[in-house]
């Protein structure tokens, strides 16, 4: 336990992952039902991120307009359209990175690794959406990367309670993940 205390008090990112138009407007194609009731959790966090220093990376899911996703889900975040964009309550400043993904994870063909390895980041907090989806599979890659997870529950989005449970209690114990 000792171990994990030193290691949340070294060098920290604060991932804000796909809180976008097209998964916070309720008219939206892929409309996640609590993002708006955690807008102004996460704007808590990007607050006590930039009075602490701490470096905030947000993802934009980010997809050409016949991605092989939408056999899965509903056409959502085509570049280009207001759907993509990051949601106006939560909107990125000057010295904050965006991260452009076109899948789940937000290591998956960018270059987030390198931004964190540059940065010295040694744990990253998480918040955004969909915790089962886009978070948890974010959190597996930063957890084979060595990274110590944070995981902010009252700061996700998730469309099933009982699959929103299943990934944080997967984070915890196959990722170590610290959730508060």
């Amino acid at each position: 336990m000792a171990d994990f205390i030193f290691n949340i008090m070294s060098k920290k990112a604060l991932l804000i992952i796909d809180m976008q138009n097209d998964f916070c407007n309720p008219s939206a194609p892929l409309f996640v039902p609590n993002n708006p009731k955690i807008i102004p959790k996460i704007k808590k966090e990007i607050e006590k991120a930039r009075k602490e220093n701490i470096p905030i990376i947000y993802t934009q899911d980010w997809h050409k307009p016949n991605d092989k996703e939408f056999k899965i889900w509903p056409k959502h975040c085509v570049a280009g359209t207001e759907g993509v964009e990051i949601v106006k309550e939560l909107i990125p400043q000057k010295n904050d990175v965006i991260i452009k993904k076109s899948t789940y994870s937000a290591f998956y063909k960018t270059n987030l690794a390198k931004i964190l390895k540059k940065l010295k980041i040694e744990a990253l907090i998480l918040t955004g959406c969909v915790t089962n989806i886009c978070v948890l599979f974010t959190a597996f890659d930063a957890y084979v990367r060595g990274y110590k997870l944070i995981i902010r529950k009252d700061c996700l989005g998730y469309v099933n309670k009982k699959y929103h449970e299943f990934a944080l209690n997967l984070m915890k114990k196959a990722f170590d993940a610290k959730i508060e």
